[in-house]
């Protein structure tokens, strides 16, 4: 904490001189702060393993914003630079966007709204007009690799891999947003999408890899609480959103197609992570939630593919 607060003096003319630090979100090195005149932020440590230049990432947030995106800018320092250093550590200071605390019942009734929204952000996304020195989403390549699965998934997966691979192989690609979770729409209890968060991806990558990504964490069971709710009700979520993404920005018929197939992806990938950071194949941290979210992505993962049909029709129940 002692390092949160010496960092914070790097944004005085900002926060005052003596901001109100709040706990950490746990295991996720965020703060949120109160600056001495009432105004609220996030102070956020950078992440090791980043995937392009802040940069780059500050040039992208501040474009959408001025294309009228709603986004969680960075506020420069006192001496001119993005970020604040403290030894080896970097951090910066966002603007805090607003958000509620809302039921699954209105998620889902906001949903039409955060596809309206999402459609947005890949039209200005879309329309970005420097290069970013990001990377390209090899998701067909990540597919037919050797995916670390469970036993079962493994082998619901092997009846689908080439089906899905081709249906998503040759699709266009552009900017977005590469880690379009939930967390990351940022929801109102009246349906208003207040804006966007978490930017420190911005791969190339087809426009419906944000959207798989987003609906596979819808088909999971996790987010809902205590809630009773059955599982197919996830289905009226996929519908709901799409119906507002093609409501903004109609998807082409191929994009179409590749649909449940990203949302399939997006699980399947993520279980295969997962995995690998457990097993220390690959070395990134672990939240303290780690094997629940990993259980949770691989009953979605399984569920989606014994329910094949059903998701499908989900997807053209929106156009």
């Amino acid at each position: 904490m002692a390092t949160q607060f010496a960092v914070l003096q790097s944004w005085t003319t900002i926060l005052g001189g003596a901001p109100e630090t709040g706990q950490e979100y746990t295991g996720r090195e965020i703060w949120p702060i109160e600056a001495i005149d009432g105004r609220r932020y996030f102070l956020k440590k950078l992440d090791p393993w980043r995937n392009l230049p802040l940069a780059d990432e500050a040039r992208v947030v501040a474009y959408l914003s001025h294309q009228g995106i709603d986004v969680a800018e960075f506020l420069l320092t006192d001496q001119a630079t993005i970020a604040a250093a403290v030894g080896e550590d970097q951090y910066v200071l966002l603007t805090r966007l607003e958000e509620s605390e809302l039921t699954p019942a209105e998620t889902l009734a906001g949903e039409a709204a955060a596809g309206s929204a999402t459609a947005r952000l890949h039209t200005a996304l879309a329309s970005y007009p420097w290069q970013t020195n990001s990377y390209t989403e090899n998701l067909a390549g990540s597919l037919a690799g050797d995916l670390v699965l469970p036993p079962k998934t493994r082998e619901l997966f092997e009846r689908r891999r080439d089906e899905v691979i081709g249906r998503i192989a040759n699709l266009p690609i552009q900017p977005v947003h590469g880690d379009f979770t939930p967390g990351n729409i940022l929801l109102a209890a009246s349906g208003v999408v207040p804006g966007f968060i978490d930017f420190d991806h911005l791969p190339y990558a087809p426009r419906i890899w944000d959207i798989g990504k987003y609906l596979s964490r819808r088909i999971r069971t996790g987010w809902r609480g205590e809630v009773a709710m059955p599982d197919n009700q996830c289905l009226d979520h996929i519908t709901a959103f799409l119906h507002g993404y093609h409501t903004e920005s109609p998807l082409a018929d191929e994009e179409d197609l590749g649909l449940s197939a990203m949302i399939l992806a997006g699980n399947v990938l993520e279980v295969s992570y997962y995995l690998e950071v457990r097993t220390g194949i690959l070395i990134r941290r672990m939240l303290p939630d780690h094997d629940q979210t990993t259980a949770d992505a691989i009953a979605a993962a399984n569920w989606q593919m014994e329910h094949w049909d059903e998701v499908e029709e989900a997807v053209t129940r929106a156009v």
